[in-house]
């Protein structure tokens, strides 16, 4: 390494043994102290207000060097994850009769299942997970990934549910009201399945 460098191999490793200077050893103390402030505000602190809550606690440092010891160690502002709305309730279509009526406890596999949709943001934007579990088993039976909410999304999770599991007549699915379209997924298998 230190040819590479082209120094001298003593000057490298007294360089590399050194004690923590003073100004290192006060960082370090700062970055605790903010480590700490932004766990507890989860977060949410930049710079300038970080600077107003150290003073507050008695401790005195120039914004720019709580910035860069902020930004060195990963200690900056985390924005928050943006909601996304996934339910329309402004529609005319008339709500299905809710059959599950929350009799969760179910004792025969293939039965009852439920599902739902989640969505979740990644690099290229949102997609929305629709997931269908045996209530049961408690197990996932079916899921189906997209970047579109529709009702699409979850005729494709029943039907791998559905390919996998070749549920007996009588199966009740029930799911929430489609945002996009309005309409009640469940009541759409009703009259698609042999019951």
């Amino acid at each position: 390494m230190a040819d590479l460098f082209e120094v001298n191999r003593s000057g490298f490793y007294r360089w590399e043994n050194k004690p923590p200077t003073n100004r290192e050893k006060e960082n370090e103390k700062l970055k605790g102290k903010i480590m700490t402030i932004q766990e507890s505000s989860r977060y949410s602190y930049g710079s300038p207000r970080m600077k107003k809550q150290l003073e507050k606690y008695g401790y005195i440092a120039n914004h720019k060097r709580i910035a860069r010891v902020m930004r060195e160690n990963d200690l900056n502002f985390h924005r928050k994850k943006k909601y996304k709305i996934t339910t329309d309730s402004s529609h005319d279509y008339k709500a299905s009769e809710n059959l599950l009526n929350r009799k969760f406890k179910v004792n025969q596999l293939n039965k009852v299942w439920v599902s739902d949709i989640t969505y979740i943001w990644t690099c290229e934007g949102w997609f929305y997970l629709c997931v269908i579990i045996d209530l049961c088993s408690r197990m996932v039976v079916g899921w189906s990934i997209s970047s579109k909410i529709d009702t699409e999304l979850v005729l494709d999770a029943f039907g791998k549910a559905y390919s996998i599991r070749k549920p007996a007549p009588g199966l009740l699915f029930h799911t929430k009201t489609c945002r996009k379209t309005g309409r009640n997924i469940s009541a759409l298998f009703h009259l698609s399945l042999p019951l």
